[in-house]
């Protein structure tokens, strides 16, 4: 079950907890305008970090990091360890998306096209 302390209206704490053991502990911050800017997690020893970059009011970038699984060389990609580059046009809408792997190469790209309404 998980479990939320709120402060200032806004999602302070996270525990995801089975019968008495807490088995995750979660930590959230917002920057200046509201907006979330980083959720820590903790599992024992393990680490899940989401942070959020913000341009223009949008979402400019997301990164996740974690040391769950071991990065080796021979890793392609890590689903907990990657960033996320977002591009909007000049109304503001959703055009592009970047992955990145966690050395920093790109991974996939998503293009979006905006159709405008046919009334």
């Amino acid at each position: 079950m998980k479990t939320y302390t709120y402060k200032n209206g806004k999602i302070d704490k996270e525990f995801k907890i089975n019968k008495t053991d807490t088995l995750l502990f979660g930590k959230y911050s917002y920057d200046d305008d509201g907006r979330i800017k980083q959720i820590e997690r903790i599992k024992d020893s393990v680490y899940f970090i989401e942070s959020y970059q913000y341009e223009n009011g949008n979402l400019s970038k997301k990164t996740l990091e974690s040391n769950q699984y071991p990065l080796d060389d021979n890793v392609d990609f890590s689903v907990n360890n990657n960033t996320i580059e977002y591009y909007y046009n000049k109304e503001n809408q959703l055009i592009k998306e970047i992955v990145y792997d966690h050395q920093g190469k790109q991974y996939q790209l998503f293009e979006y096209q905006i159709e405008q309404k046919k009334y």
